[in-house]
């Protein structure tokens, strides 16, 4: 008390990204677990779902956000007697004061609570550093950093020489001091690239820059996000003409970041660094009749006749339809033993890669296919 019902009386919304993830429109990356996974998923029961978190007076989301609300108040009022202390005690100019966090808070956007998302209401953490007799005032650094760089960056500004004093190899991240000091307000390196991974259920890696951010994962074709486009990180800008020089730089830091044991990411059952021409969509289908349909539900509530009927569902759904997909996909895929290879370098592998990668087989699809056939003659 008082802050576990500061917030009773306030009503909270979904944020739109949220409403838009869990009705698939459009649909979320492979690798974000959505608050709801209903058996139909979709269609009027989301809707009610949507519904009930905002309007009923007994919602779990109202009561998980008034409680975080307050929480937040909580700090934000105890970090206040904090400096109102230094104040008293003439300490406030000449003390060291950062506030930082480990995580960010869902609060349902993209569909999801809590963390674990490389999405920026989860990733992306303050790091605010009070420090009035060296720091200039107003300074706001648009460079990338990352947690492992809190560390270093801190003990310098304290003028604590770690590497004399044997410390040196126990970080592995960069002094930030250097930005933070500097006369420069608003210091950028737009080539710093950092990276996050997901350490508990293996989902994705990232890496990011300025503005941009690369994600792969186990269960999707990679993500690229335009903060400066789409701050809301809902458009793919993968397959963007404009974005591959951008892509590209992402993607080949992050696979020698993974190769190098500089970040870990188990591969498991490889996964796609390119989009693949043959995966199906996970955005709703387009009926004429309006039903909220996916790829799956081709030949069990959706006639496969659609199929053939337009081949707007064919490109929608090269897997699932019938007339299967045989186009080689551009780029690479990043195979189980470490290797990125275009289908041009399967081709000619010594090794029967198709065989044992699904994922390989759906990449490229006609070079398995010759391969397949090579080997029966």
């Amino acid at each position: 008390p008082p802050y576990d019902t500061m917030y009773k009386d306030i009503h909270f919304n979904i944020p739109d990204t949220g409403k838009r993830a869990l009705r698939r429109d459009p649909a979320p990356p492979g690798w974000q677990q959505l608050i709801a996974d209903r058996p139909d998923g979709f269609g009027l029961s989301m809707d009610q779902y949507i519904n009930d978190l905002e309007d009923s007076p007994s919602s779990w989301w109202q009561d998980y956000m008034q409680q975080y609300f307050g929480m937040v108040s909580c700090i934000d009022d105890n970090v206040g007697k904090l400096m109102q202390m230094l104040k008293e005690k003439g300490a406030d100019d000449n003390t060291i004061v950062v506030f930082t966090s480990d995580h960010g808070e869902m609060g349902m956007e993209h569909g999801k609570i809590e963390k674990g998302s490389p999405f920026e209401t989860s990733a992306k953490i303050p790091l605010l550093v009070r420090y009035p007799a060296a720091i200039p005032k107003g300074k706001i650094i648009e460079t990338a950093y990352s947690s492992v760089d809190f560390a270093p960056t801190i003990l310098d500004l304290m003028g604590v020489s770690f590497e004399t004093a044997g410390l040196n190899s126990h970080f592995e991240g960069v002094k930030a001091s250097g930005d933070i000091l500097s006369d420069d307000l608003n210091p950028a390196d737009d080539d710093k690239i950092i990276f996050s991974v997901d350490y508990v259920k293996g989902k994705w890696a990232s890496a990011m820059m300025r503005g941009y951010k690369y994600i792969i994962g186990r269960f999707d074709a990679p993500w690229l996000f335009d903060l400066n486009l789409d701050p809301d990180e809902i458009v793919n800008y993968a397959d963007s003409h404009s974005h591959q020089v951008i892509k590209n730089k992402l993607q080949t830091a992050l696979v020698e970041a993974i190769m190098n044991n500089l970040i870990y990411y188990d591969i498991g059952l490889d996964v796609y660094l390119d989009s693949p021409q043959c995966l199906d969509s996970r955005d709703i289908l387009p009926l004429e009749d309006g039903r909220r349909k996916i790829c799956k539900d081709i030949g069990n509530t959706v006639s496969v006749d659609i199929c053939l009927e337009d081949n707007i569902f064919l490109n929608f759904c090269p897997l699932t339809c019938p007339e299967k997909c045989s186009i080689d996909s551009e780029g690479k895929i990043l195979l189980r033993n470490g290797q990125a290879m275009s289908c041009s370098q399967i081709a000619i592998s010594d090794t029967d890669i198709c065989s044992a990668s699904k994922k390989t087989r759906t990449f490229c699809p006609s070079t398995c296919q010759m391969n397949e056939n090579a080997s029966i003659q």
